[in-house]
């Protein structure tokens, strides 16, 4: 940038330079002087700058006068095909006797230092065009103040020029989108010349990790089963599992306590059942495990003592409770989670008071929504089926029109998965077609990236309190 200078022009042009000067509202000087010198730095016109700038603004949308009688400079060498450069402008000011009023060669010939970049021309053009339409807006709320006042005019023929007027004030817009931005982008990825999306967040369960090409990505998911099916126990088993591998994991419990948490964890990482883990706890004088399960749980305890979980349950100080909350202790944490798991929808409260269910239920589901879009990464919810499915309906599985709290969330949401098992709640006629004990079906007709319906099935090992894939082999390491 050059020094300030000391004509009038320049001082006026050099405002904005001036430490503390408060933003002008009305003009913006260094996007007049960019718009300007972006045009003379165009040598070969390969660029189109003119083209591309007198498309958006005119001589008059110049709220410095030097600067308007520049540009009709260039208007009118553009008119005559003639090429546009400091020297030709300037001959042509002369020629209108311009010059000296437009701050004369030397005020020109600084103007091509004030444009940062000549590809950005048509950003600072769109500038100089907004700050026009409210100089043009603002003089004729000034005119409309006048007029209104006159009591021999009828108000109706004030409006009614008012409206007139205000249509033809010229809106700078944005340029038209396109997905050319998009495309560029996407094999820019693909060359590397830029770093990809984030991945998928696998949940650790082999099966289910390729029903969802890889694992959960960014958005709202609703995990819902009927008792018995193992919502939390797959909800907790995914938690240790990306804890350990992709980072901190931060899991809002309304209905189970920390301590049962806790035991679900230790069973599950030490492969033990629940049952033994709390009994444990519960009777400490008569130990229930083994040498190797007593082993197998100090493991798993130093390791459950090392993951990033973080679990805050109703006796947490600052429990949230609604998912605005939510987002706000996920700000907090350093490093921010990586995974949200929430039990259950039906505990969450809402930030404003609802007559209708279902208005209480659109606000949850809009601002989980809001929530994965502010922290852009997955969001687990843990939902209860209606009392209807609750009753078990010999013949079907459940729906998404099951879930408690009715239609939007199943509508809002990005994803729902569904859990059923079928030797627990019973579809179908076991004397001649038994189930497969243990085998849970992961279903869903909704996952936002994935085109066709996702299917699974998992095996559930009480005996270890897990859940494993029926079809591949899981990564799981010794426990």
């Amino acid at each position: 940038m050059p020094a300030l200078q000391t004509s009038p022009v320049a001082l006026v042009s050099n405002l904005r330079a001036l430490p503390g000067a408060a933003p002008h509202w009305d003009h913006d000087p260094a996007a007049e002087q960019a718009v300007l010198g972006a045009i003379l730095l165009e040598e070969h016109r390969s660029s189109r700058v003119w083209d591309r700038v007198s498309s958006i603004v005119s001589a008059t949308d110049f709220h410095i006068p030097a600067n308007g009688l520049v540009f009709e400079a260039m208007a009118r060498l553009s008119g005559r095909l003639a090429p546009i450069d400091l020297v030709t402008v300037c001959a042509e000011l002369s020629a209108m006797g311009r010059l000296n009023t437009a701050g004369g060669a030397q005020y020109v010939g600084t103007l091509s230092d004030y444009a940062p970049v000549a590809a950005h021309c048509e950003n600072h053009a769109r500038i100089v065009a907004d700050h026009s339409a409210r100089r043009k807006v603002a003089a004729y709320a000034r005119g409309l103040g006048i007029r209104a006042q006159d009591l021999s005019r009828p108000i109706s023929t004030t409006l009614a020029g008012a409206l007139v007027a205000l249509e033809s004030v010229p809106l700078p817009g944005v340029q038209a989108p396109t997905m050319s931005g998009d495309v560029e982008h996407y094999f820019a990825t693909l060359d590397g010349r830029v770093p990809p999306a984030s991945p998928p967040v696998p949940t650790g369960v082999a099966d289910l990790d390729m029903a969802l090409r890889g694992g959960f990505r960014r958005g709202s998911f609703l995990l819902v089963g009927l008792p018995g099916t193992g919502k939390t126990t797959l909800a907790m088993q995914m938690v240790a599992s990306i804890a350990s591998t992709h980072g901190p994991v931060l899991v809002v419990s309304k209905e189970q306590t920390r301590d049962e948490l806790n035991a679900i964890f230790l069973a599950n990482l030490a492969r033990l059942p629940l049952a033994k883990v709390i009994d444990a706890r519960e009777h400490p004088d008569r130990s229930p495990f083994s040498i190797g399960e007593f082993e197998r749980l100090h493991r798993a305890a130093n390791k459950l003592h090392s993951l990033p979980i973080h679990v805050v349950d109703p006796s947490t100080q600052g429990c949230p409770d609604t998912v605005m909350e939510i987002v706000a202790i996920a700000r907090g944490m350093n490093p921010r989670p990586v995974f949200i798991v929430i039990d259950n929808l039906g505990e969450l409260a809402t930030r404003e008071k609802f007559r209708e269910r279902d208005l209480a239920m659109v606000e949850k589901m809009t601002d989980l929504r809001g929530a994965k879009n502010q922290l852009k990464i997955p969001i687990l919810t843990l939902a209860h089926p209606n009392r209807d499915a609750e009753k078990g309906v010999r013949g079907r599985r459940l729906r998404g029109s099951d879930i408690a709290g009715g239609a939007p969330a199943e509508r809002i949401c990005d994803g729902l998965i569904l859990m059923h098992r079928e030797d627990k709640h019973a579809t179908r006629d076991h004397t001649s077609e038994p189930p497969v004990p243990g085998c849970v079906e992961l279903y869903s007709s909704k996952v936002r990236g994935l085109t066709d319906a996702m299917y699974c099935e998992v095996m559930a090992i009480s005996s270890e309190h897990r859940f494993a894939a029926r079809r591949h082999q899981d990564d799981l390491g010794s426990p």
